[in-house]
């Protein structure tokens, strides 16, 4: 004997559970709108994507933002060659801020007190002007005394 289907009739509030064995499946609820709030929503979802489309646009005024240099990076690496070619404890100074531009130079100062002397009993201050330049955007440095 046939039996036609029999329609699963859904719920507007709840989801319908079907029970198999040792497992659940929950169907989704389907909801219509009104047609007054789909046009709102559809009208929000023009507008949204029209703000965020102009968003995108480029403009006179719009600049990539640039990226400053480690600067303490910068200092921290020349004291470390000044200590180790050269057996000396200094104070490295750089500018502040450096655009982190290929082809950028600027100066560091590097200070401190060298032993002179027989037995290094005399002490002599030094300041050393290092020149360092980007050599490029990724904040890749090289420096000379």
């Amino acid at each position: 004997m046939y039996h036609a289907p029999v329609p699963i009739k859904r719920s507007i509030l709840k989801p319908v559970l079907f029970v198999a064995t040792r497992s659940a499946v929950i169907l989704p609820t389907r909801r219509t709108l009104s047609a007054p709030r789909q046009a709102i929503i559809g009208t929000l979802v023009v507008a949204l994507t029209a703000t965020t489309i102009s968003a995108c646009g480029s403009s006179k005024n719009s600049h990539p933002t640039k990226l400053n240099l480690n600067i303490t990076h910068v200092q921290q690496s020349i004291e470390q060659s000044i200590l180790s070619e050269r057996h000396l404890h200094a104070k490295v100074t750089c500018p502040a801020t450096v655009p982190q531009e290929k082809g950028k130079i600027f100066t560091c100062t590097a200070t401190g007190v060298a032993a002179t002397g027989k037995h290094g009993k005399h002490k002599s201050p030094f300041n050393t002007l290092f020149t360092v330049t980007v050599q490029n955007n990724q904040g890749y440095v090289t420096y000379s005394s």
